[in-house]
């Protein structure tokens, strides 16, 4: 009969199984359940919350390097004697009076505070507070499929007394990523130079959502790819890292960041990939002595590779002659006779291809 209150921060995880230790998650926001309902839904991501603390100098400049690596992105907060700053990506557009920071990772992985100079982005006062929190995140093995977490260790009170509540995750933890290899950096970096950070074309736009953190695939329409959408239109298909669908967090995020960077005709929608499954069956011959069981096992193998997320793209067809070349390629297998697909499969520009249902026959080569 009275709300519950659950407040931000709140720690959710994946139970630890033998010597896999439990993965934590944070809530985002407070949220409560009210009177006379049971659930409500929020946001959350991956990491432990960790704080640093440091003494202001009263410098231009002043740089405060984090005690942790592996900082989830987006995740860093600042005060300054309990005074919120703002962290910025640059300081370009901050004034002398402008409580911003910004932050600067190197190739360790390390994590500096940048403070401005009074004129792009203000000093703090000498023997000031500083206080930073952030998350550091386990990355990719923060994505997992859904209902698995479920451990809730905060206890949460209404007026004083314990409530038993329970958690669970209703769509999977997607946009765990790796820091950014240095391949990729020299891969995104000429495109996203060009952009200038502003987006104006469409290559603009795709290289700035293929270097947004958690985003492992972005397909940028316009008109000569979907008749529907409007010149002053522009929608953004992303797929995240560890495959999907983007988590509302993920979406949410590169919306604003795009926003801050479009032009001022333009309206950007961020949609979801639609996965197609490709459904393959076929006759696999194999020669004399070679056990069937491991020739079917290295099939499958081989099918789940070609067909593995980080492999495909979107708009990807799936050629019969590749999927022939493949099986007949396996160790053991004399030759193959694909009954399906019985063409080649062509996509959307916003499907991406998956496995789909497999039937594999063995028969010995007469």
């Amino acid at each position: 009969s009275t709300p519950i209150t659950i407040p931000a921060g709140t720690i959710c995880r994946v139970p630890a199984e033998g010597e896999i230790a439990a993965i934590p998650f944070e809530t985002m926001a407070a949220i409560s359940i009210p009177a006379g309902q049971t659930s409500a839904e929020v946001d959350a991501w991956q990491g432990v919350r960790k704080s640093d603390t440091a003494i202001a100098s009263g410098q231009a400049l002043q740089r405060i390097m984090l005690s942790k690596t592996e900082i989830a992105h987006g995740s860093v907060s600042v005060s300054v004697d309990d005074i919120p700053w703002q962290v910025v990506e640059h300081f370009a557009d901050s004034g002398p009076a402008d409580n911003h920071v910004r932050l600067d990772c190197d190739g360790l992985e390390r994590t500096t505070l940048l403070f401005g100079d009074n004129k792009a982005g203000a000093i703090s006062g000498a023997g000031q507070s500083i206080n930073v929190s952030y998350l550091v995140t386990t990355g990719p093995s923060g994505n997992l499929a859904p209902e698995r977490i479920t451990e809730l260790p905060t206890t949460i009170k209404v007026n004083g007394i314990p409530v038993i509540i329970s958690v669970t995750n209703p769509i999977a933890a997607t946009g765990g990523a790796e820091s950014e290899s240095h391949e990729h950096a020299r891969t995104m970096a000429p495109a996203v130079l060009r952009s200038t950070w502003k987006a104006v074309t469409k290559a603009d736009y795709q290289a700035l959502c293929e270097s947004f953190p958690g985003v492992a695939k972005a397909q940028v329409l316009d008109l000569n790819d979907a008749s529907s959408i409007r010149i002053y239109t522009v929608r953004v298909v992303i797929a995240p890292e560890g495959g999907g669908a983007p988590s509302p967090i993920l979406k949410a995020d590169l919306y604003t960041f795009l926003e801050a960077r479009r032009m001022v005709t333009i309206d950007i929608f961020v949609d979801e990939p639609v996965y197609h499954p490709v459904p393959v069956s076929a006759t696999l011959y194999i020669y004399n002595g070679q056990d069937s069981t491991q020739v079917l096992q290295r099939a499958q193998s081989a099918l789940d590779e070609y067909f593995a997320f980080t492999r495909q793209s979107f708009g990807g067809a799936v050629y019969t002659s590749d999927l022939i070349a493949l099986l007949d390629g396996v160790n053991g297998v004399s030759h193959v006779v694909l009954h399906n697909p019985v063409i080649d499969v062509t996509l959307s520009p916003r499907e991406i291809a998956i496995l789909g249902d497999v039937n594999l026959t063995i028969e010995g080569v007469r």
